[in-house]
């Protein structure tokens, strides 16, 4: 069964003999990566943007997925926060990144000589609020996994076939601040800082929305009883960090919480 939506994921991608993946760092690019690398006839490149989006463990995910197969790695600074746009926060701000992103990637493309630009959207993204998926489709992006039907789970399947360490997917570090709140490094920085402490304590898979001076904490219903061991010290890590009100989201973590 995974053999063969991995084969028509392949012939979908032959029409094109340069690809340029624009690459998170998450299961679902280093998946369309791994699978691009494959193809011989097919030259790659992979385009990662750095921002006070992504979390410095994304990125040095993508650096070292980029050695283990031998890619070609772009690592593009970009300051997303001089967007006004963007900074403003609005409900659509994942439009206003992502066309801003992308549309530097898609430069870094033409300037190379790349025919065509590629993400790791899957058909399960459809079913949740994206924004950034219209400037996708308005500047030409085209989203492989989805064209030929891959859920999250064939993603995690078809990676144990070419030996991906998959982590937790910890997604843009915006989505951890309702729509509305001007956005900062400083606000962003602590939720980095306290998901990353929350990880070397045990946790995967969870969340620390920043709702100002108070945390909403998010984990598997499976951590919960983690949580209660090393809440003493769960508490002193975010109020070090400037959360003064801490409170346990009881239905547990999920993606996209704060979208409406």
């Amino acid at each position: 069964m995974i053999n063969n939506i991995e084969n028509r994921l392949k012939d979908f991608l032959k029409s094109y003999s340069s690809i340029v993946v624009a690459f998170s760092g998450g299961m679902d690019s280093m998946l369309l990566g791994a699978v691009i690398n494959d193809m011989p006839e097919t030259k790659l490149l992979a385009v990662h943007i750095a921002s006070v989006f992504t979390p410095a463990a994304e990125t040095a995910d993508a650096v070292a997925w980029a050695e283990k197969f031998n890619v070609e790695l772009i690592i593009l600074n970009v300051d997303i926060l001089s967007n006004s746009d963007v900074k403003k926060n609005p409900l659509n701000r994942c439009y206003y990144c992502k066309y801003n992103l992308m549309s530097q990637i898609l430069k870094i493309a033409s300037k190379r000589g790349f025919s065509v630009v590629v993400d790791g959207t899957n058909v399960d993204d459809f079913g949740d609020f994206r924004p950034g998926l219209k400037a996708t489709e308005e500047l030409g992006i085209i989203h492989p996994l989805a064209e030929v039907g891959f859920s999250k789970q064939d993603i995690y399947e078809l990676g144990e076939k070419y030996n991906l360490d998959f982590k937790f997917s910890s997604a843009c570090l915006a989505s951890r601040i309702p729509y509305g709140t001007v956005l900062c490094s400083e606000e962003l920085g602590k939720v980095e800082r306290t998901e990353e402490l929350m990880k070397s304590m045990g946790f995967k898979g969870h969340r620390v929305r920043n709702l100002g001076n108070t945390a909403n904490i998010e984990v598997r219903s499976n951590q919960f009883d983690l949580l209660l061991t090393k809440r003493l010290e769960l508490i002193e890590i975010l109020q070090e960090n400037g959360f003064q009100k801490i409170y346990l989201d009881l239905q547990g973590y999920r993606t996209g919480s704060l979208n409406p």
